[in-house]
């Protein structure tokens, strides 16, 4: 490794040494002697400013509309326990719009609004503060009108309020719907 000057402060030095193996390690550098006056090694200097930035690989054999719809109501979660009014979602998909629309019908949000949906787009979505908890679930869970009252006792925490949100060949429902239609289909998340 190479030492170097004072003269060259403010440079950003990437570690020759493994980390993680989907992180890279960079410090932001300004002054390299220590205490002693003695140069030190970029190794050594790695700790005066950290950041790490994440490389994570994408699978292309997971779901991606699952991961989208994940991923748009971890941010709303997160929105609202950080007492937000509202929350930005990228990018936009049918799915998310449907849920959100359930959502909006049962009294959970108070209203978004889809942002030029032809393209990568947006969604904004104006909260309540009423949003325990949302996901989405990243498996596919097949699930029939039968057990649909089973399941929704096993994943929500109370039987007072919360939704299970059902893909069905009616459209995308909560389970109080998909149960007055009897008609079962694939598990989306829930929210409560």
């Amino acid at each position: 490794m190479d030492h170097f000057d004072n003269e060259r402060s403010s440079r950003f030095i990437i570690a020759h040494f493994p980390l993680r193996p989907n992180q890279v390690f960079v410090s932001n550098v300004s002054g390299l002697t220590d205490e002693n006056g003695r140069k030190r090694s970029c190794a050594r200097v790695l700790g005066v400013e950290r950041r790490f930035y994440s490389r994570r690989r994408r699978n292309s054999k997971v779901k991606m509309g699952r991961r989208i719809l994940n991923d748009a109501l971890r941010t709303i979660v997160n929105a609202e326990k950080r007492g937000f009014a509202s929350a930005e979602l990228k990018p936009v998909s049918d799915v998310i719009a449907n849920f959100l629309q359930i959502m909006k019908y049962r009294g959970y949000i108070k209203d978004f609004q889809v942002h030029d949906p032809h393209r990568v787009g947006k969604i904004s979505v104006e909260l309540l503060g009423r949003i325990n908890d949302c996901r989405a679930l990243t498996y596919r869970q097949d699930i029939k009108a039968a057990t649909l009252e089973d399941y929704k006792t096993r994943t929500l925490p109370t039987r007072q309020w919360g939704y299970v949100v059902i893909t069905t060949p009616n459209g995308v429902l909560d389970h109080e719907e998909a149960q007055r239609q009897n008609v079962g289909g694939q598990v989306l998340g829930y929210f409560y």
